[in-house]
């Protein structure tokens, strides 16, 4: 965009903090800029204009003309029809805010590469997309696609219940990712105070550098299973496909969860629960913009595993740095870290901490009081 679009406002001048960076995303700059506005809920007839009357949180655009609005008046959905109205117009949208390759706080912006298509910026070697919580558009899709052909590098990671386009891209290359969850009712998950929505995961007999040496289990949070598909079309890469991590035996992959319940049933996946796999390409020797000889791709099931919560259980430490070490091609760093033993911890309830002070301080010293007793009397008899 050739510059930042105005700011979504409402009637009392307060900014509207989640449509405002989906507009900046998404919304173009014309010779006669679209002004979004939120109606306020003390502005009735804002409201009734924007057709939201009754309704807060109302978003509707202003362009000189009555406001038209969506049937869902959700950010993402509110955006999106801007966006249409905005391509319809003759523009070109610019998605922005991809990813940092040097894990600041700049983003990196995609860049157009002609023809109007989109395309990562020439410097980018390596991609992390972490559960995404929207849809990401064709263009972007594209363009990672593209990004993969020249040897770029993939770490993707996707959530149950959410349809992201990563679907498509990771079947493309040959990862089928299944609408279900993983659930595995195995007692050991609660001794680590896990739930059955959060499987303990293990590496699969394939032999692979990142999980070489992994003894220990990994721990996911709500993660739906991955397929590795006999043949994968779409991509234009020879693929070739590795299982990584699977769920355990007791565990099936839940295609209908309802209220917070599950059964295993005939509909749910029982065989192949994978939660990561590995795929790697060989680029083509004569591309000028190849970044290197093999693209190489990571999908997870999870994305929550590796946050402040879940990093430090298990092996899900050594995992991720594994993993990152070998998107990086520095194999010679992927190790089993040492363990740091940590103090153990002892914990008591009121009722217990009061057994444990009544033994200690009132029945401990009254018995040894009365051993002594004995033992002077017994010598006083002899």
């Amino acid at each position: 965009v050739k510059s930042d679009p105005a700011p979504a406002v409402n009637q009392n001048r307060t900014k509207d903090r989640t449509c405002q960076p989906n507009l900046k995303r998404w919304c173009g700059i014309s010779p006669s800029p679209v002004h979004p506005r939120i109606p306020s809920p003390r502005a009735p007839r804002a409201q009734r204009r924007a057709g939201v009357a009754g309704r807060t949180g109302g978003a509707g655009m202003d362009n000189g003309s009555d406001p038209e609005l969506p049937e869902d008046l959700s950010a993402r959905k509110f955006c999106k029809a801007f966006a249409d109205a905005v391509v319809a117009e003759g523009y070109l949208l610019k998605p922005v805010s991809l990813i940092d390759p040097k894990g600041g706080a700049d983003a990196v912006n995609l860049q157009e590469a002609g023809g109007g298509t989109l395309a990562l910026p020439a410097e980018v070697s390596y991609l992390i997309v972490s559960g995404p919580r929207s849809a990401l558009l064709q263009p972007e899709l594209q363009a990672i696609a593209n990004f993969l052909k020249r040897g770029g590098r993939l770490l993707a990671q996707v959530e149950p219940h959410l349809l992201t386009g990563l679907e498509q891209l990771l079947g493309d290359l040959g990862i089928r990712v299944r609408a279900d969850m993983v659930v595995d009712p195995n007692p050991l998950n609660r001794m680590i105070g896990l739930g059955a929505g959060a499987p303990m995961v293990i590496p699969t007999d394939e032999k692979h550098p990142i999980t070489k040496g992994l003894t220990v289990t990994a721990v996911m949070s709500t993660a739906r299973s991955l397929g590795v598909q006999a043949s994968a079309k779409g991509s234009g890469l020879t693929m070739t496909l590795v299982p990584l991590m699977r769920a355990g035996s007791s565990a099936w992959g839940e295609t209908a969860v309802n209220d917070g319940m599950a059964e295993q049933g005939p509909d749910d996946n029982q065989e192949g629960l994978y939660v990561g796999v590995v795929a790697t390409a060989p680029t083509e020797q004569l591309n000028a913009e190849k970044i290197s000889n093999q693209a190489r791709i990571v999908a997870f099931g999870d994305s929550d595993w590796i946050n402040n919560h879940y990093l430090p259980m298990q092996g899900n430490k050594d995992l991720i740095l594994n993993t990152l070490n070998w998107l990086a091609t520095r194999e010679d760093r992927i190790t089993i870290r040492p363990k740091v033993r940590e103090a153990s911890q002892f914990s008591l309830h009121g009722e217990q901490l009061n057994y444990l002070k009544f033994f200690s301080m009132d029945i401990l010293p009254v018995l040894l009081i009365a051993m002594g007793l004995g033992v002077v009397l017994i010598r006083r008899q002899r």
